[in-house]
């Protein structure tokens, strides 16, 4: 039962922290594996919610990810140059 609360827990704060896409993918991450856990339990629709969950939070990470790699690159492309 703690495995499903920390993985609903975890899910809901992997979604409110993929905008550091590192930690929020981190996070979203143990989600995912505390809910994987927790489907030996009795509470299977409170475990796929966690896992759920936890994969959006994943998803969100990485296109966090890549959307801050694409600004940082375009960044430094479009920059003048020192004289």
């Amino acid at each position: 039962m703690a495995e499903l609360i920390a993985s609903l827990l975890l899910s809901i704060i992997g979604l409110v922290a993929w905008v550091y896409p590192v930690a929020g993918f981190v996070i979203a991450v143990s989600a995912l594996i505390l809910g994987a856990r927790a489907l030996r339990g009795s509470h299977h629709d409170w475990a796929v919610a966690g896992m759920t969950t936890g994969s959006v939070g994943i998803m969100l990470s990485v296109a966090g990810f890549i959307f801050s790699l694409a600004v940082g690159l375009y960044g430094i492309a479009v920059a003048p140059a020192p004289p």
